[in-house]
């Protein structure tokens, strides 16, 4: 590749470049060639196979990263429906539905602000009296 301090380009040549719609340099900015290289053609987006090649790559990881994402999105919107729509809530049910740690729960529980039932070592909260502890007054007034 031949680069600007080679070919000693005037301001006629870069002109006559940009008006050709040639994108004067390779747009991958960790393109080993970066320095001074310039596109030949206003079809490429890249000075090199090898550089067009690592822009492929580079577009592929990235929808496979945003499809990740989206699917990991759809998957905890998905739970979280699945746990509003539940009755009966186990205490981590409780934890990934609210921003609560299962410490707090458990004290919710023993200062009486929070019924649950107990079976065996399985504790479990009804929906309502969840949904009852963002309703009712922390301080009673008299």
């Amino acid at each position: 590749m031949e680069g600007f301090d080679d070919l000693a380009l005037g301001e006629s040549c870069l002109l006559h470049l940009l008006s050709l719609n040639v994108k004067p340099f390779c747009l991958l900015l960790n393109c080993l060639d970066f320095r001074g290289t310039y596109n030949r053609t206003s079809v490429t987006k890249t000075c090199s196979d090898k550089c067009a090649s690592a822009a492929y790559k580079a577009r592929v990881r990235a929808a496979k990263i945003e499809k990740s994402n989206l699917e990991t999105a759809q998957l905890k919107a998905r739970k979280t429906e699945e746990l509003r729509a539940k009755e009966f809530l186990s205490i981590n049910e409780v934890t990934e539905l609210l921003p609560l740690s299962r410490r707090t729960i458990y004290r919710l529980i023993e200062e009486g602000e929070l019924n649950a039932a107990k079976f065996g070592a399985r504790a479990l909260i009804r929906r309502v009296d969840i949904d009852a502890l963002f309703i009712k007054p922390k301080h009673p007034e008299a």
